[in-house]
């Protein structure tokens, strides 16, 4: 598997997404879609919204055991982007409290509880925010310079 990252693009990404995630689309929309390019087949889209002058919102989707072999590279070039390319100090998510999978996967990412709002998404289900902090983040390797591999300052703000 070949992985190429490109910018996300709202009409023909937004579907892939909304298939695995539910989230509405926002003004500021942006983030980055990874592409097995020997298939062109999308693996995994990473979408931030919610920008705001430290920190941004992230919601992701990837397919099942298709990127494994290439999350690390994954993960790097997203916190990169973030941190690094758009100069975020913090980034969040919110997740139901029972989602136990996405929990975990958070917090493999380093992400931690931060907030939680009993009852917030119906009667059993609280809601949780993780985050991450640039300072505390062991996926984010040293800017290049301005040399990124992906640049979509332009976007959002």
């Amino acid at each position: 598997m070949k992985l190429e990252f490109r910018a996300f693009d709202g009409p023909s990404d937004w579907g892939w997404i909304c298939q695995k995630v539910a989230m509405i689309r926002c003004q500021d929309t942006s983030g980055i879609t990874v592409v097995d390019t020997e298939t062109n087949t999308t693996v995994a889209v990473f979408v931030m919204d919610h920008w705001m002058p430290n920190s941004v919102q992230m919601h992701l989707a990837i397919d099942d055991g298709v990127m494994r072999v290439h999350s690390a590279e994954t993960i790097n070039e997203i916190f990169d982007y973030v941190f690094n390319v758009r100069d975020k100090r913090f980034i969040y998510a919110w997740m139901i409290s029972t989602n136990d999978r996405a929990k975990a996967f958070a917090e493999r990412l380093g992400f931690t509880e931060r907030a939680r709002l009993p009852e917030a998404y119906d009667d059993e289900n609280d809601f949780l925010m993780m985050g991450v902090d640039r300072e505390d983040c062991a996926h984010l390797y040293e800017p290049l310079n301005g040399n990124y591999t992906l640049d979509l300052k332009s976007e959002a703000s």
